[in-house]
């Protein structure tokens, strides 16, 4: 297992949100894939950019993982 993937948002080269997210780290979910971290500095909330990073890393996770995504 890796670090898994990340997405960053920026503006003017500051970090405002990443999240990251890969192979569940859950052995009962081995087939399954995992967000670890959603981050959106309290500045930038409310914009919608948290949900703009979950749903590119939940397309992602769904590729690799096509009968197996959960919400748990």
């Amino acid at each position: 297992k890796d670090g898994g993937c990340m997405y960053v948002v920026e503006d003017n080269g500051k970090v405002v949100g990443n999240i990251r997210y890969g192979e569940s780290r859950n052995k009962d979910f081995s087939d399954c894939g995992e967000i670890y971290a959603l981050y959106v500095a309290e500045d930038y909330q409310g914009m919608g950019l948290g949900k703009k990073l979950f749903l590119a890393a939940f397309k992602e996770l769904s590729k690799q993982y096509k009968s197996n995504v959960k919400i748990i």
